[in-house]
């Protein structure tokens, strides 16, 4: 075989490739395109749930109910060490009974504290506010209902809609595409292996477009 044939043989080979490997990366291309996306759908506007109002007690701790029996007792525990020497170990136990009695007095306020706010929660202006929050509460859950019930109603006649529409045509056209891209694949493919196995010049472990490229460049 002539040097001039074997050059051409190389060449097209070269070429052939090439085109194969054009054709193979848009046909992968074309198979691995993305179909369109619907836009999101509406959101349903969040409503928050009610503060209900916090129920405090105005009750004020009674300073005079522990006052008034401390200065009774320190004129009880006055007269009995001035009248007898046994007023000595009065003066302790009066003290200590007067510490008991501080701590009764606490604890019955906070006892009386808390009944007040059970008793302004379970009050008729309590309970006719919390009712009125519930309802504002309700009437905006119908209302971002009603909302999201309207814009769902007109998402899914018109995008929805739309986009079926654009989906059915880039279907269309992308099979269309894809058949076309493939043909041109298996063209090209059986074209190179048709030009090897009639020449049967060039070794199969040389069908690679660097190499056919390097060899065609020292002939």
């Amino acid at each position: 075989m002539k040097h001039s044939d074997e050059v051409i043989i190389v060449k097209k080979a070269l070429d052939l490739e090439k085109e194969a490997q054009k054709c193979n990366v848009a046909y992968q291309r074309i198979k691995n395109e993305s179909a369109p996306v619907i836009s999101p759908a509406p959101v349903k506007r969040s409503v928050e749930k009610p503060d209900y109002p916090t129920v405090k007690s105005d009750l004020k701790f009674n300073w005079r109910k522990v006052l008034v029996p401390m200065f009774v007792l320190f004129l009880l525990e006055a007269l009995c060490v001035s009248l007898s020497i046994f007023g000595l170990f009065v003066f302790p136990i009066g003290t200590l009974s007067l510490i008991a009695w501080i701590v009764f007095c606490i604890k019955d306020h906070f006892k009386e504290k808390k009944a007040n706010v059970v008793e302004i929660s379970n009050s008729p202006e309590y309970q006719a506010a919390c009712a009125e929050i519930d309802k504002r509460y309700h009437d905006e859950l119908n209302e971002a209902e009603n909302e999201y019930n309207a814009k769902m109603d007109e998402y899914n006649k018109t995008v929805v809609v739309e986009f079926n529409k654009n989906l059915a045509i880039w279907k269309s056209e992308h099979e269309a595409s894809l058949g076309q891209a493939k043909i041109a694949k298996d063209n090209a493919d059986k074209e190179l292996e048709n030009h090897y196995n009639s020449t049967q010049v060039i070794p199969a472990k040389y069908h690679d477009i660097d190499v056919l490229d390097y060899i065609y460049s020292l002939i």
